[in-house]
Formats: C-alpha cells, structure tokens, sequence
C-alpha cells in the first residue's frame, strides 16, 4: 500500500513539473543580433584545415566564417564584439549568406558575380568557426579575393572581404 502511494505521489510530481512552465512572452531580446563577420582563406590540402597563405591549391581552398554580436554599453553604443562561433548555427537562422568574386573566376563569370552556388557548405568538426564553404567549382589559376555578405532578417547587410589569394 505504501509503494502504491510513493508511486501515485511520484506520478503527480512528474506530471505536475511536466506540465507547468513560467509564463515567457514572445520576446526576440534573448536571440543574437549579428554584428559583424569574419571571412578567412582556408587551406585543405592537410590533414586538418589550417588558414591559408599566399598560395592555395584550387581544390584545396575554402572560407572560414565568423559571426559576432556587438557588445553594448548603457547608452547603446558598441564597445566591442563577442565571439558566437561555439554557439550560432547560421544555417538554422533567417539570415541570408551569399558571396561575391571581386576578380574574374573564370572566362564566364567575371568580377562582382554571385558565386555562393560554386561553394558548398563543409561538415564542422572544427567548430573554430561559424560556417565554412568548400570550393566546388574550379576558378581559374590566378589571385582571387570574395566578399562574404549576410543579410539579416532585419534587412541590414553585413559583409567581409578574404585576403587576395593566389590559386593555383
């Protein structure tokens, strides 16, 4: 008889703790407002990616994203950024992330076109950063430099420029 009130105590417990939750009003405060963002040349040629130099190879060259929120003092000016990589899955986001050759990729995509479709996002086992964007599409040898942009839902663009690199 004991046992059947522990158990009947326990249930009511359980479903009591289940079922009841603070009263939390529909608020966008808690999430990440993007501030800033971060695009690094990286180097596949490895056993593990490292940030790339002069000179990549083609099919070896990837771009590493970083993301941070601002930091704000009282008065809502910016006192520094904070890093998000460990923490804001960008592809589960409203944000849009396209990117830009500012050289000529090849004969028939010139410098300013829209090459996010030449790159694939690559599994993190690094989680060093936000996102990073494997090259599917094989330029030609030369430098090249891209512009990351990231639209947010609020429609305020932010965007980063990699380092001019040489792909051979």
């Amino acid at each position: 008889m004991k046992k059947i009130i522990y158990y009947l105590l326990f249930a009511v417990f359980i479903l009591n703790t289940g079922m009841s939750c603070e009263d939390v009003e529909d608020d966008d405060s808690n999430e990440i407002e993007l501030a800033k963002v971060e695009a690094v040349n990286l180097d596949n040629t490895g056993k593990n990616f490292v940030t790339g130099g002069e000179e990549i190879k083609k099919e070896a060259y990837m771009i590493g994203i970083n993301l941070y929120s601002a930091e704000k003092n009282e008065d809502g000016t910016i006192k520094g950024y904070l890093d998000v990589s460990n923490y804001y899955d960008l592809s589960a986001s409203a944000n849009v992330l396209r990117i830009y050759c500012l050289t000529d990729f090849d004969g028939a995509t010139p410098a300013g076109s829209d090459v996010t479709s030449f790159f694939q996002s690559y599994p993190l086992s690094q989680r060093n950063y936000n996102e990073i964007m494997a090259l599917r599409r094989i330029p030609e040898p030369g430098i090249h430099s891209f512009k990351v942009v990231i639209t947010r839902h609020d429609e305020t663009v932010i965007e980063s420029v990699t380092e001019p690199v040489t792909l051979f």
